[in-house]
């Protein structure tokens, strides 16, 4: 169930309830219209009304949703947004098994949302941890995407399962480790923004221009939308092929025709913490790339030589290591090959997902 989430959202239908399809079980999705085109016939769908206003989705979102919830009638609800607790504690009163996937640590996002006045930030992220841990402990179980938030709901709930958002292997299967670089083309995927590094990486592309052509392919939404006129004024945005919102396809297409990717988030508590789909995606195509220096990345790909660590507010350093990089064509062609192994023997969903089948089967269990 979602109200936030697209139908054809890649962690929610393509993994989760076609896994679940996969397996036979019979699944049902609820979320905002329209209908997408080509549609898993494995999955059964609802379309509830989509609503942009937080507020007005806070209630109406949890009206509709919720009602088709009860018409399904089944077995297991889970449910992917925090506006939707409200409908998962009121399920739970009619003695339905809930499970709430946390996808992202919003006391945290709250405080760097630019829109809420500085000045009660923090009483507003206090307030909405206190009800979402509160409504928490009504529910039958959670699933999160960070060790962090694992420890977190830990705390709360006896029933924690850790499910990170990797690539399907079956996604990329089609693509081989690169031999050597073909030119000099980056690429950064996913919501471009100022804490996004999106600044830092023009300034990193101007660098790079003054020694040799390089291009920046951009894909994804710009938020907030005002910001594409403060970037295309920036002297290397002439060296950017800017492409909005990529569909999977067009995804898998712009990463087989890179070279390096980027992935240089701004040292923020929440992004400290992530773990960004996108860097696994760029292994999984077998690209090389550079990623901000955290603490919780390094601990999580063990150094490996397919990723370089730089300081995300240094973009000169980072055409240093970038040149480095593509100068090295034995270095690059092992580092391809390293990247697509680590993601098809460990950072896959294939093996998270069963993390997802023992919490419901733990929860079933118990029930009976």
């Amino acid at each position: 169930m979602t109200i936030v989430h697209e139908a054809n959202d890649t962690r929610i239908t393509a993994k989760h309830c076609q896994s679940l399809a996969d397996i036979k079980w019979d699944v049902w999705l609820v979320a905002p219209g329209p209908r997408p085109v080509n549609f898993s016939k494995n999955i059964n769908l609802k379309i509830v009304p989509r609503f942009r206003r937080r507020i007005v989705r806070m209630i109406l979102g949890n009206f509709y949703v919720l009602l088709e919830a009860i018409r399904i009638r089944a077995q297991i609800y889970h449910f992917h947004d925090p506006e939707l607790i409200v409908s998962g504690v009121l399920l739970r009163l009619f003695g339905k098994i809930v499970v709430y996937d946390v996808h992202e640590d919003l006391p945290n996002q709250i405080l760097e949302k630019y829109y809420i006045p500085k000045r009660i930030r923090r009483f507003v992220a206090f307030f909405a941890r206190f009800v979402e841990d509160s409504l928490t402990r009504c529910l039958s179980g959670v699933i999160t995407v960070t060790p962090g938030l694992v420890r977190r709901f830990q705390a709360i709930h006896p029933r924690v399962a850790l499910v990170r958002n990797f690539p399907t292997t079956l996604e990329f299967k089609a693509l081989q480790p690169r031999g050597a670089p073909v030119g000099r083309k980056l690429i950064y995927i996913g919501q471009i923004g100022r804490t996004r590094g999106v600044l830092e990486m023009l300034d990193c592309l101007y660098e790079l221009n003054r020694k040799a052509p390089t291009q920046l392919v951009l894909g994804g939404r710009v938020v907030p939308s005002s910001l594409i006129g403060h970037l295309s004024s920036h002297i290397a945005w002439k060296h950017v092929d800017y492409r909005g919102e990529l569909t999977r396809i067009q995804v898998i297409d712009a990463l087989r025709d890179s070279d390096l990717a980027l992935v240089i988030l701004q040292p923020t508590e929440s992004y400290k913490k992530s773990i960004p789909v996108k860097m696994f995606e760029y292994m999984a195509a077998g690209l090389p790339f550079i990623a901000s220096d955290f603490e919780d990345w390094r601990e999580l790909l063990q150094s490996p030589e397919y990723c370089r660590f730089v300081d995300p507010n240094d973009p000169k350093s980072w055409a240093s290591v970038i040149e480095d990089i593509l100068s090295s064509k034995v270095d690059y062609a092992r580092s391809s090959r390293m990247a697509i192994e680590d993601v098809f023997f460990k950072f896959n969903w294939e093996s998270e997902f069963s993390h997802v089948i023992e919490l419901y089967e733990d929860i079933l269990g118990a029930k009976s």
